[in-house]
């Protein structure tokens, strides 16, 4: 592509776009909303909420636990209690080789909630002319057990209340049920342009989040990596780190401090 096609070319804008929004509005005014703003393609999710006192809030609190209100309107609340409602039921062929499920499955009672109003909107907005994609959590299984989670430097491993209780992207079960959550969403929706995928990643809401994956499905995945300058040298920068104070910290933050890239030559494992 030339420069004169590029500059031709229309520019992307997409906007995440959740189910609860077309629920409360309609699908025709949300879509309306975002083709006024220029969007060129929505992302949306196969989620739905019941209203339900007993369940749990929106929106969730902030990671620093700050209570966020709504900046829209949701059926006229900036904050209500709600749980998810999957807008298809799970495969059970299909998770045989995992022990979760998605959320918001299981027959629970929907009320008068419908289940195709995914489908309808990603519909809608392909008729408009704006390219849909459908957002995936694929490795936050509900439930995540121990032995499936990230293990840090210091053999712990994530605790509630964390943003998001990921499993490890190499423990076989995760990617079992990663594996059967992207096949049946992508079997639901007659016409997609993709997905989105969300947290595929390890989390890192937490100094000891950044010195992860040590498990032992990570070391039967990369079964030639040296694990043991790996470790090693992990481990010594995660103590080292602890030891620093403000001064040090604020030395590192400069740009034209050695200290930053001396840190690293002298933990060459972490780079591996």
């Amino acid at each position: 592509m030339n420069e004169r096609e590029k500059a031709e070319r229309p520019r992307f804008l997409g906007i995440f776009l959740n189910p609860m929004y077309a629920q409360s509005e309609g699908i025709a005014a949300v879509l309306d909303r975002c083709e006024s703003m220029g969007a060129t393609a929505i992302a949306t999710t196969p989620n739905l909420i019941v209203p339900d006192e007993n369940g749990h809030r929106i929106p969730e609190l902030h990671v620093d636990g700050h209570q966020r209100m709504l900046a829209r309107p949701v059926f006229g609340k900036t904050e209500f209690f709600c749980r998810p409602l999957r807008a298809f039921e799970a495969d059970p062929a299909l998770y045989a080789d995992t022990p979760y499920r998605p959320p918001g499955t299981g027959g629970a009672a929907t009320g008068n909630i419908d289940r195709d109003l995914p489908l309808e909107l990603v519909r809608a907005a392909r008729q408009r002319g704006l390219a849909a994609y459908v957002q995936v959590t694929p490795f936050i299984p509900p439930g995540i057990q121990p032995d499936d989670q990230p293990q840090r430097i210091d053999g712990s491993r994530p605790q509630p209340p964390q943003v998001a209780m990921a499993g490890c992207l190499n423990a076989p079960r995760v990617r079992a049920y990663a594996r059967a959550l992207v096949s049946e969403t992508l079997a639901q929706y007659d016409a997609l342009d993709g997905f989105l995928i969300d947290w595929a990643e390890y989390g890192a809401y937490a100094l000891e989040d950044l010195f992860t994956c040590f498990c032992p499905h990570c070391k039967a995945t990369y079964p030639d990596a040296d694990w043991d300058t790996i470790s090693r040298d992990t481990r010594k920068a995660y103590d080292a780190l602890h030891r620093l104070g403000p001064s040090d910290l604020q030395a590192m933050a400069r740009s034209d401090d050695p200290a930053r890239q001396s840190f690293l030559d002298n933990h060459p494992g972490l780079l591996q």
